[in-house]
């Protein structure tokens, strides 16, 4: 007699089994599932970063400042990189033009140092190293993450042992076989008509052996340099209201165009204000604070206001430290304690504008401008950098205060000297004046700079070894 087999059992086992690997396949799903979700949280606040970083870089380059004011006193539950000092500062959001953030909301609610103690969906930065941290953190599989991981290989400082300032490196800009034409240079734009010819790049040094040079002019904590070419040898006109509204942002413009090398990601702008009076020694702030243009005239950051001769370039209205149809006197930030208009464009800021208005009543501006022997007394090492034979603009406005008229104008190095160039009069006169151009890149981190051996000089630089 054929026994039946008893398949019970077996089929209980079978389906015990698939159970299990059911709830195991479950199990990953969910857990692959809350994982990606995790992922993709991290990976935002990543991007994110990504961008404040590139953003701040670039508001670097162009101003020469972080655009952070806010002490950020909340809790710091991160590790600090190498290069951090002790401070982090709430990235200004509305310094950048149309970015769009995953997070950081928390932006929109502080006002002040006090409202960062319990917001921590904010994005902050530490000024020395230029690291951006989101302050609230990422949680992934029980770490929690506040940075780029990608982001410390670049911001840890570059090997930058014997490199010093004014040294010759052999940077060489993308070639521009185009120029800066002159439809960019109208005298709609520029005030004046006499750019007829369109500017190009001048020959560079380190590949031609001849032409322009390059110099370390300040090297950073972080191992970021900023390297100064030499004057150009095209000049640049600018005149009236229309030089003075748009002088700035047209002089950066055609550093950026002809003198910026896309793969060092290294962005050419202009010589400014600030890149200058970084190197001020105390003797040279004494001379600031105390220059005066007349007898009785403002001193630097003081006010002075016009009944008559209330003429001014439209750009000026944006600007710290005017006060049209105001007599109320102030001073600009950082001169005493007195409270001052402290809202608007700095002198170093780019803006476009069109025309000139006058005003009312009255016109008060704020007195910015000051003359300086460029010498070692007042400048330091940098003074040869500084004083060259050619005639240069420098990317910065500047009001200055006579007794009847108001001159609106842009810096300029001349004769050794800080020195200015009056574009435009409150009574509505103008003049139409020309300098060379005086490039600024700044390389990252990362580029590499084989030291050169023996005295380094123009026939012997330092190397850029990632061309």
């Amino acid at each position: 007699m054929k026994k039946i087999k008893n398949n019970k059992g077996i089929a209980l086992v079978s389906l015990t089994i698939a159970v299990i690997i059911l709830i195991v396949l479950t199990s990953m799903l969910v857990y692959n599932a809350r994982n990606g979700v995790k992922l993709r949280a991290l990976k935002m606040m990543q991007n994110d970063i990504d961008l404040l970083s590139d953003e701040i870089s670039s508001y670097y380059v162009k101003y020469g400042d972080i655009p952070a004011e806010i002490e950020y006193l909340g809790p710091i539950n991160f590790e600090k990189q190498p290069n951090d000092d002790d401070k982090y500062y709430v990235i200004d959001l509305s310094a950048f033009e149309d970015i769009t953030l995953n997070y950081g909301l928390d932006y929109n609610n502080i006002t002040s140092s006090a409202d960062t103690v319990n917001l921590t969906d904010v994005y902050i930065v530490n000024k020395q190293s230029m690291h951006v941290y989101y302050a609230k953190g990422i949680e992934m599989d029980g770490i929690m993450y506040y940075t780029n991981d990608e982001d410390e290989k670049v911001k840890l400082i570059g090997d930058r042992t014997g490199l010093k300032v004014g040294d010759y490196v052999d940077y060489v800009p993308d070639e521009n076989t185009t120029g800066y034409t002159t439809d960019k240079l109208t005298e709609e734009i520029t005030g004046s008509n006499k750019n007829t010819s369109t500017i190009t790049q001048d020959q560079q040094y380190a590949k031609d052996g001849t032409g322009m040079t390059w110099q370390i002019l300040r090297i950073y904590a972080d191992g970021s340099i900023d390297l100064m070419g030499s004057p150009t040898s095209q000049t640049i006109w600018l005149s009236g209201a229309n030089g003075y509204n748009n002088g700035v942002t047209i002089i950066n413009d055609i550093c950026e165009e002809l003198y910026s090398n896309e793969k060092l990601k290294a962005k050419a702008r202009n010589i400014n204000y600030e890149d200058i009076i970084y190197w001020l020694t105390d003797m040279g702030e004494e001379v600031r604070d105390t220059y005066l243009y007349y007898t009785g005239g403002p001193n630097y950051g003081h006010t002075q206001t016009y009944t008559e001769n209330r003429s001014y370039p439209n750009l000026y209205a944006q600007e710290i430290g005017a006060k049209i149809d105001s007599g109320v006197d102030g001073l600009l930030p950082g001169i005493d304690q007195e409270t001052g208009n402290d809202k608007g464009l700095s002198i170093s800021q780019e803006g476009k504008a069109e025309g000139y208005s006058k005003a009312n009543k009255t016109l008060t501006v704020t007195n910015t401008f000051w003359k300086l022997d460029l010498n070692e007394t007042n400048v330091g090492k940098i003074y040869s950098m500084l004083c060259r034979e050619e005639e240069y603009w420098i990317a910065s406005r500047y009001v200055r205060c006579e007794k009847e008229y108001v001159f609106f104008g842009i810096w300029c190095v001349e004769e050794e000297k800080l020195n200015s160039r009056s574009l435009f009069y409150s009574n509505s006169v103008k003049n139409n004046l020309d300098d060379s151009v005086r490039p600024i890149i700044r390389l990252k981190p990362d580029v590499q700079i084989e030291n050169c051996t023996g005295e380094n000089s123009v026939d012997n630089m330092h190397k850029i070894m990632q061309y």
